[in-house]
């Protein structure tokens, strides 16, 4: 049977694409896109082509990833700076630049990663009636909560928008969770779903590997609100109350406005000495040798599927506290695998971190069925035989 054409269009960044670019920007954006391509670059069932956004120069790139080939596109116009490019209403630079580059290879289906960053998925809307299209569900900007600035209302909004219109237009998607079914049905009354995930980044260290821990507690995240950073500060704020000496380390970017106030908040609540800021890091596997050096990783999130740096930790044999949100809670379904806590419980929360730290013996079994669960379930040499069975599916539905 002749080879079909699938196109992915997608967002990611990463060393290697740094290099061949030739930029010495450091930037790395959807680790887990990393991790798929590895899964499909030396493979030959498939002709895959992969369309993201540009962040290194804003313009076209064509390269080779082995047998993939990826097309690297204007995502602004070049003189609007990079900080404001969701002010577009339209998105009409990076629509244009992605619909060239699909009429030129006339695939025989789009996999589009990702319905909520309209900086990618807006061609998405011209393509529907012209190929069969599959789109993978990462999480629901609309779950997210409304920010104060204005401009971030304004940049949200419109994000919800391109969000909406595509879950309710396409027709076949894939979902890692059942709470992500449950939040598909408000957008699309007959969607046609295939459970699938993305591989795991294997990290390169354990926790085993520093036996004298540097930290007590590891956040290693987007930092913002909806993470849960503020949760966890004042979690800290109440842990410093009865165990001075409480320590940790935040590893993660976000925008300066949002970690200046997190700083403020952090000597608010007399907790510089407590609190390493160790900011972004150049590639997952440095973020992977700091958060290693921590006894228990804290996720308090608001909002999730089930986070790649849940199952990161998980392989590292780091404990995890996180809130029981999105499809968090499923990785307890077996055996208990994490310690869970009500979303924005701060009482809770404090006492959840407080339990893995103190109880050692709770502690280690914990760590022994997350490492057995995500060497069992979450095997990512089973993912590209799933993708490509889904791929065959879709085809075959619009025959």
């Amino acid at each position: 049977m002749e080879k079909k054409k699938i196109v992915w269009i997608c967002s990611f960044a990463n060393k290697e694409i740094q290099n061949i670019i030739g930029n010495d920007k450091s930037f790395f954006a959807s680790p887990w896109i990393t991790e798929l391509i590895e899964l499909f670059r030396n493979k030959e069932d498939i002709e895959l082509s992969i369309i993201s956004p540009n962040y290194y120069s804003n313009d076209y790139k064509f390269f080779k990833l082995d047998n993939i080939e990826v097309h690297l596109t204007q995502y602004r116009r070049s003189f609007i700076p990079a900080k404001a490019y969701n002010f577009s209403i339209n998105y009409n630079t990076a629509t244009n630049a992605i619909l060239k580059v699909v009429d030129t290879i006339k695939p025989d289906l789009i996999h589009l990663h990702g319905s909520e960053n309209p900086l990618y998925s807006s061609p998405i809307l011209s393509l529907l009636d012209k190929y069969p299209v599959l789109v993978t569900i990462q999480g629901f900007v609309s779950l997210s909560s409304k920010p104060k600035n204005i401009i971030s209302q304004y940049i949200r909004w419109n994000r919800i928008r391109y969000e909406r219109l595509i879950n309710e237009k396409a027709k076949h998607f894939t979902v890692a969770t059942s709470d992500v079914r449950k939040n598909l049905a408000n957008f699309n009354k007959n969607p046609i779903m295939y459970n699938d995930h993305y591989p795991t980044t294997k990290p390169e260290v354990s926790s085993t590997d520093f036996h004298q821990k540097k930290y007590d507690i590891v956040y290693y995240a987007r930092i913002s609100k909806d993470k849960g950073i503020e949760d966890l500060i004042i979690a800290l704020k109440e842990i410093k109350k009865v165990n001075p000496t409480i320590s940790a380390i935040i590893i993660g970017g976000g925008a300066e406005s949002y970690l200046n106030q997190i700083k403020s908040m952090i000597e608010t609540y007399g907790l510089e000495d407590n609190i390493t800021f160790a900011g972004f890091q150049p590639t997952q596997q440095d973020v992977f040798k700091l958060a290693a050096q921590a006894r228990v990783y804290v996720l308090p999130t608001h909002f999730d599927g089930i986070p790649g740096s849940i199952r990161e930790a998980m392989f590292m044999k780091i404990p995890v506290v996180a809130n029981a949100v999105g499809g968090i809670p499923t990785l307890n379904d077996e055996s208990e695998c994490l310690t869970l806590v009500e979303k924005e419980n701060i009482v809770e929360l404090t006492e959840k971190i407080l339990l893995v730290l103190n109880n050692k013996e709770r502690t280690q079994l914990l760590v022994d069925n997350a490492f057995n669960l995500i060497n069992d379930k979450f095997n990512n040499d089973k993912i590209y035989a799933n993708l490509l069975s889904i791929y065959k599916d879709v085809l075959a539905s619009k025959k």
